[in-house]
């Protein structure tokens, strides 16, 4: 979770590589109820590079 002038970035993380982890049904479900939400984005990451690329437009969006 990032806070940033205002507005809230949740990122929920997933595993990469060999063995990938799946979004269950009730994370969809909550990060549909979060991204509904006006001032917060909710993301979901495979892996490290995607949170960083994720994060970085986030915190150049909220500098604009």
């Amino acid at each position: 979770i990032l806070i940033m002038n205002g507005r809230l970035l949740f990122i929920e993380m997933k595993r990469v590589g060999s063995a990938p982890s799946a979004v269950s049904k009730p994370q969809r479900e909550w990060l549909g109820a979060l991204a509904a939400v006006p001032g917060v984005t909710a993301v979901i990451c495979r892996g490290y590079d995607e949170a960083v690329a994720v994060v970085t437009v986030a915190m150049k969006k909220t500098h604009e």
